[in-house]
């Protein structure tokens, strides 16, 4: 036994070749996108910066004040859980006592949501309310009832202030494009990463997994540098190019087709289908939950997408709802047109939400069959 786990044991220069690796994966990333240690900073860059915080106090107050918070609420909570887990055992009477308050730490989690859910619908209900109301500025302007009389010419002059049409198509354009790139990307990865085998799969896998660790706002500079090499800025097609494939999309319909049986795709193989049909015609239409939980993620998040679309595009006939919405509202704040306001953001919202309204049971249930809580 103790042979056979010192064979199990990783020797020693694997471990060392292991660490030199990835620090020269991070050394070649800082100088591709790190901009003398804008975006990131190399290897040596960190040791310095490391080795000349070390001699100085504040560094290590900081250290000691952060080491100290984590290991006094440590303490606090296995103290504060012995004794009572103690006290639980040992006298019934203590363990009926503090059961209602143990009770209600459970429930808190769910009443702070419930909580956090109406703080969110409050400033809908504002919205939608003012955007009917005649009059929407005044000593009542923030009640969340309706100023009788109820008008729609809050909309009519949110029509009139933008140019609708042109924003509707240009968001439609980018939001479905890129989830239509997407859709062929993530199921071509997934089925890769699901049903073939070759060699560093799980290593790519988990490179394209570390994707989802970064912000998409870190990106930004980096992504438009590159589009202007290539001449795509103020397009909508560059606007859409960094959304192409999706690390969390390829990651779900990965984990939807291992849940497939192989049986499916050997049949299909024997029956002389080519690997694009395997995947297209029996995989894909059995994943369908996965692709709408995904379509629902992708889509929402590109609908209300507005700081990449406004460094990109600066020609008026391209911008996207959301920044047409800010540029009407700017005007409109100050004059206080508060239901003109109210009433061009209930025009953007609208789409998303008869959708849902429509669609809500698929969408749930395709949620609930594709994993994601």
């Amino acid at each position: 036994m103790p042979a056979k786990a010192r064979n199990n044991k990783t020797p020693m220069w694997q471990t060392l070749l292991a660490v030199a690796f990835w620090v020269a994966v991070w050394q070649g990333l800082a100088v591709c996108i790190g901009h003398n240690g804008l975006f990131l900073a190399t290897p040596p860059q960190t040791v310095q910066t490391l080795w000349r915080l070390l001699p100085t106090a504040d560094f290590w107050h900081r250290v000691g004040f952060s080491a100290l918070r984590i290991l006094t609420g440590f303490v606090l909570a296995v103290t504060v859980g012995l004794l009572l887990g103690a006290c639980g055992a040992r006298w019934r009477w203590f363990g009926t006592l503090v059961g209602p308050v143990m009770q209600l730490i459970r429930a808190m989690p769910v009443a702070s949501f419930v909580i956090l859910a109406l703080l969110w619908v409050s400033p809908f209900i504002w919205m939608l309310t003012t955007s009917f109301s005649a009059t929407t500025f005044g000593d009542d302007m923030a009640s969340l009832l309706p100023r009788l009389p109820l008008t729609l010419d809050n909309f009519r002059d949110a029509w009139n202030s933008a140019d609708w049409l042109s924003l509707y198509a240009n968001t439609i354009i980018f939001t479905f494009g890129t989830f239509f790139v997407q859709l062929l990307t993530i199921t071509t990865a997934g089925y890769v990463f699901a049903c073939h085998e070759f060699r560093g799969k799980q290593t790519l896998f988990l490179l394209f997994l570390v994707q989802l660790m970064i912000m998409p706002v870190v990106m930004m500079v980096p992504n438009m540098l590159t589009l202007k090499t290539f001449g795509l800025l103020n397009t909508l097609i560059g606007v859409m190019m960094p959304y192409f494939t999706s690390a969390f999309g390829v990651f779900l319909m990965r984990k939807a087709f291992l849940a497939i049986p192989k049986e499916l795709e050997e049949a299909a193989l024997m029956e002389g289908c080519s690997w694009w049909q395997v995947l297209f015609r029996v995989l894909l239409p059995m994943s369908w939950p996965s692709v709408l939980a995904f379509a629902t993620v992708s889509i929402t998040y590109h609908w209300n997408e507005y700081l990449w679309p406004l460094m990109m595009l600066n020609d008026p006939d391209k911008q996207v709802l959301t920044v047409g919405l800010v540029s009407f509202a700017m005007g409109a704040e100050s004059g206080g047109q508060w239901g003109t306001i109210g009433a061009g953001t209930l025009m953007v919202c609208l789409p998303l939400m008869l959708a849902f309204i429509l669609f809500q049971k698929q969408f749930l249930r395709s949620f609930g069959f594709s994993g994601i809580k």
